[in-house]
């Protein structure tokens, strides 16, 4: 192939010269295949349909669903025929993949609680919401706080006692 030009959509081969079919029915040959096959990846929010297909591929509906006759009451179809309703002869096989994406995820509204009992505090409580190592250090910053929240608070209420002389 010269330099700069395209690139072929598809590349049909037959059987070398050399080789002989002789009874085999399948006539694959050495490449081990007999076919032409076209792939042709399409992305869609629903499902897709026969017609859809048909005006890819540019299969007529008369022929579309291995019909022969011309009359219009055989060859219409409705929007709703599947793609596996095409005739064999136009698609011989189709996989389709339906995707679920993305899950349906809803707002927490609760989170763990940060202390469990007295003087044992989790500081992971985050986690099911977002994990990452910045979220543990600020929630690790956060219980250090409340800790010495409820020290100065023991001590205020110690010293209070001790100036009322009511600690002595």
């Amino acid at each position: 192939m010269p330099s700069g030009s395209s690139v072929p959509e598809a590349v049909l081969t037959t059987l070398p010269a050399n080789v002989k079919l002789g009874a085999r029915t399948d006539g694959v040959g050495p490449a081990q295949f007999w076919s032409i096959s076209t792939l042709k990846k399409v992305f869609s929010p629903k499902p897709l349909k026969a017609n859809f297909v048909s005006d890819i591929l540019g299969i007529d509906e008369a022929r579309m669903f291995g019909n022969s006759s011309s009359s219009s009451s055989e060859t219409s179809y409705t929007a709703d025929q599947r793609i596996a309703d095409i005739s064999k002869s136009h698609i011989s096989w189709y996989y389709e993949k339906v995707w679920q994406s993305y899950p349906y995820l809803y707002p927490r509204v609760t989170f763990e609680d940060i202390k469990l009992a007295p003087n044992l505090w989790y500081t992971n409580g985050m986690e099911s919401f977002i994990s990452t190592m910045e979220t543990s250090s600020l929630s690790g910053m956060n219980v250090a706080g409340l800790i010495l929240s409820e020290w100065v608070s023991k001590f205020e209420t110690k010293l209070k006692k001790f100036e009322d002389g009511v600690g002595l």
